[in-house]
């Protein structure tokens, strides 16, 4: 565990060092300056068009540990945001939805605007939400954030939006509470009363988009699997109001830490509904649920990398051990979890391997007719 945390704070720490800002020439504008991939393709954020997003069904996204006690949460203010960070053995992890294995609990921290018509990063259709809660997690396997960073699907980010409520959200209070023990940059506190991350998050977890992007400030690192949920968090204007009075690196109050817009380019957003209309899971600490098999993972690299189109059929994986979708050839003891479904958007994959000598084959039969033809039409004329 002390490794995983002494990688996590120096993961941020050359974040910090970077020292960007929001505004003139730290803005987000020069990021690119000094680190080319905030001029890369797949950025974040972006505008979702709920109009021109694919549809897709795949199982729930599973969480396990997110409703365990936190022994030890710090909030810090870094200088860019607030960042809430557990410093204990066992964190949250997730699996399931469009991820191609499991992915733990790395931090979490917010975006806002200076008033409550702006914040968030992601817009819905135009929209921005007054703020947002990003929940980062990093894939397993790469054992941390560091190395998560160096590989195309290293993190996922939680993305929930807040709306505007007349009533304080109860679940919020103490982070709210706490918000002037850390106003200026470098500071941080403990929590006492927070109970789990599953507070702070929705019960619904059944309808989200997501796309591949990025990180939403320098390194601008294009290794994120976005998934932003569809219903939003209430929360009060006082309480939105509190994190508007945090300091930055420079003494200035943080009245906005997000990030414009950026191109959508040739990406797919999707807009994904769970199978047979389940919510996300959360596994109890008596009762775990299992992780997919990880010999599964090439269903959702197909997932990831094919592009729909109009009117045909796709295949979704119908267990809770797995996700994606598939056109490939699956072993027949796996028939039974198949569920086709007929949609007007579909999502095609790469031909299957084997399948090049016939396209090979084709080509060269329309290429003889082509020169028989050619020879015929010269006949007549001679």
């Amino acid at each position: 565990m002390a490794t995983s945390l002494i990688s996590l704070i120096a993961v941020f720490t050359i974040v910090r060092a970077q020292d960007f800002g929001y505004e003139g020439i730290k803005g987000p504008s020069h990021w690119g300056e000094q680190y080319n991939s905030c001029f890369g393709k797949f950025q974040s954020p972006i505008d979702i068009n709920s109009l021109t997003v694919k549809h897709a069904k795949l199982p729930p996204l599973i969480f396990n540990d997110s409703n365990v006690p936190i022994s030890k949460t710090v909030m810090k203010n870094n200088g860019h945001t607030v960042m809430v960070s557990i410093d204990s053995d066992q964190r949250p992890t997730i699996f399931g939805g469009p991820l191609s294995g499991t992915y733990e609990f790395a931090q979490l921290h917010f975006h806002w605007g200076e008033n409550d018509t702006m914040g968030s990063e992601d817009f819905i259709d135009g929209h921005s939400f007054p703020m947002e809660l990003h929940m980062v997690f990093y894939k397993k396997q790469y054992r941390n954030v560091r190395s998560a960073m160096e590989n195309s699907d290293g993190l996922t980010v939680l993305a929930f939006f807040f709306h505007l409520d007349d009533e304080d959200n109860k679940n919020y209070i103490e982070i709210t509470e706490l918000l002037p023990n850390v106003s200026e940059p470098e500071t941080s506190t403990t929590f006492t009363r927070l109970k789990s991350l599953k507070d702070l998050i929705l019960n619904d977890l059944n309808e989200y988009y997501t796309y591949h992007g990025s990180l939403t400030t320098p390194p601008c690192s294009e290794v994120v699997t976005w998934i932003d949920f569809k219903r939003s968090i209430p929360l009060s204007h006082a309480q939105i109001e509190v994190f508007r009075t945090i300091q930055d690196n420079e003494g200035h109050h943080l009245t906005h830490n997000f990030r414009p817009i950026q191109p959508l380019g040739d990406r797919d957003v999707y807009l994904i509904t769970t199978l047979d209309g389940d919510d996300g899971l959360f596994g109890k600490d008596d009762a775990r649920i299992d992780e997919p098999p990880q010999n599964l993972d090439h269903i959702n690299s197909e997932y990831k990398q094919s592009t729909l189109t109009e009117s045909t059929t796709y295949k979704t994986i119908n267990n809770g051990d797995n996700n994606g979708l598939d056109d490939h050839p699956i072993p027949e003891q796996r028939q039974n979890d198949i569920e086709t479904t007929t949609t007007s958007h579909r999502r095609p994959f790469h031909r299957p391997k084997g399948s090049d000598a016939n396209y090979i084959a084709q080509a060269n039969l329309c290429i003889f007719i082509s020169f028989c033809s050619i020879l015929r039409a010269l006949s007549f004329k001679i």
